[in-house]
Parts: C-alpha cells; structure tokens; sequence
C-alpha cells in the first residue's frame, strides 16, 4: 500500500468495475480475518468465507445490489454492497483507513444513490458484526433486538432512520 498520508488526500468513491471482484474480496477476507473472524465459530468464518467470494460478488452486483468503493492511488481502501436499495450486506475498510472519515462518507455516497432510486425510503437495515456496533452507532444505527447467530453468524440487527425527502420537508410559503 502506497503512503498513508498521501493517500488519504486522494479518495475516489465510485462502483465497483467488472474486473475487481477479486481486489473487493481480497479487502473484505482481509479486514474480515484480521477484525470479525476471531470472535465467530468455525462454522461462522466458513458461512462468511461462502458469501465472499469474487464471482457471487459480481452476480450481486449484477442483479439486485450495488457495490461502491473507495481507490487512493491504486488500492481499494473501502467498499460497502447494498442489497435492494435498503439492507447494507458488506461494508469493510482496511485498517489503517478506518476511523477517517472514509467509511462515512462511502456510506453517505451510497445513502444518496439509495435516495435517488427510492426517495420514500425511510430506513437502511445492517446485520452489524459485534466489534462494528460502535462504528455503525456513531453513523446513526440503532439497534433493533438482541445478539443473534444464524449459521455461526454473530450479528445485531440496526436500522437508520432516513430524513424525509427534501421536497417533504419544505414548509410552503
């Protein structure tokens, strides 16, 4: 990875191109193994490892989720996979990125193509990991029930709310 400092300067945020499934899932295996895998069973990392793979990331891509991510020089430092407008099914920044703003704002990006596609949307839906509660918390998650496990998968249900369209909350004049 290029220099830290001049890399962080040079964020670009944009789609996933067809091609870099495996640039995508190589940072998703990697901030998955190093931060979230420790605290799943065997049987979770083997669940997750299924979903993350490069040819299931481009079929997504390709139907009914989108992909972002974020390139400083020539690294994919970022990426968030939105399921349907409304449920974030992957969002993972490598570690010497994460808590610089650069997860936010992936996530904003995607909140407004959220937006434009559904502007009633009222709320978007995680399965947060444990050690994201406090990232997802302080991007304005709740959360929605107690710890859960499907198939060796921890997670905590959260939702955001969404503001009301902007031409919802004019008052008229």
């Amino acid at each position: 990875m290029d220099a830290l400092v001049s890399l962080f300067h040079h964020v670009r945020y944009r789609y996933m191109k067809p091609g870099e499934e495996d640039r995508v899932i190589g940072l998703i295996v990697e901030v998955f193994k190093s931060s979230v895998a420790p605290q799943y069973s065997p049987e979770g990392v083997n669940e997750f490892l299924k979903y993350a793979r490069s040819d299931d990331l481009l079929k997504r891509s390709r139907s009914d989720h989108f992909i972002l991510v974020a390139q400083a020089g020539r690294d994919i430092i970022a990426m968030i996979e939105i399921k349907k407008y409304h449920h974030i099914s992957l969002f993972f920044v490598s570690g010497p990125f994460q808590r610089k703003g650069i997860g936010r704002t992936l996530l904003k990006r995607a909140l407004k193509i959220c937006r434009d596609r559904d502007p009633w949307l009222r709320e978007i839906s995680v399965n947060a990991s444990p050690n994201a509660i406090g990232a997802y918390s302080q991007m304005g998650f709740t959360s929605r029930g107690p710890e859960r496990t499907v198939n060796g998968i921890r997670f905590f249900p959260m939702t955001a709310a969404l503001r009301k369209p902007p031409f919802l909350s004019r008052s008229p004049a």
